[in-house]
């Protein structure tokens, strides 16, 4: 198996091996279908969404919602070449709002979620805080693998104190530098906040 540095730099570079495939993508009631999925050459590996497809599926979910459509597919909606009116966030204020508005709360709505389930599992808020969570994890597994290590590893995976692990004990327990480990931290949050910027965030 590759080590995380190789795939970086494999990332980087051109490969004519690399394939696709299409799978439907789903949020919500919302389904886009005939995704393409990038195959990593590890057949370990499981196949992601690139920068670009996430950016496409972040327009096309936004469209959909605006104007009540299910179900569309990937190349009738590129067809299209449909444009949303929205302003278009740089990649700072993105990073920032995933931070704000996805991470920091995501302990506390998967503890109601948890205690909502006990108490009335049919009830209105435990199905938000779930539908919440199903939301954060679908966007972060359909990241390329090193982007998900990082965000568990630095978000998710808290101490018993409730702190985040420093940044050093994760990009040495990831075996990669720490410039390679601040660039894909902040690429990870970014590809988060191009699908997850169209929701409303903060669970209240």
């Amino acid at each position: 198996m590759m080590s995380k540095l190789a795939e970086i730099e494999a990332a980087n570079q051109p490969n004519i091996l690399e394939m696709i495939v299409y799978k439907p993508f789903q949020n919500g009631d919302m389904l886009v279908e005939n995704v393409p999925h990038t195959l990593p050459n590890d057949e370990e590996a499981k196949p992601y969404l690139s920068h670009k497809v996430l950016l496409q599926l972040s327009y096309m979910f936004r469209y959909m919602e605006k104007h009540r459509i299910k179900r569309l597919s990937y190349h009738q909606f590129e067809k299209a070449v449909i444009k949303i009116d929205q302003p278009k966030r740089t990649k700072k204020e993105l990073i920032d709002y995933v931070l704000d508005e996805w991470i920091r709360p995501y302990q506390l709505v998967k503890m109601k979620a948890r205690i909502d389930q006990f108490k009335n599992p049919m009830d209105e808020e435990s199905r938000k805080a779930q539908e919440w969570l199903n939301l954060f994890h679908k966007t972060l597994e359909a990241l390329p693998e090193l982007h998900r290590d990082i965000i568990k590893k630095k978000y998710l995976e808290v101490k018993s104190d409730g702190k985040y692990s420093m940044d050093v004990l994760v990009y040495d327990q990831l075996h990669i530098t720490k410039y390679v480990y601040y660039k894909q931290k902040a690429e990870a949050l970014y590809r988060m906040g191009l699908v997850l910027s169209k929701y409303k965030a903060c669970y209240e």
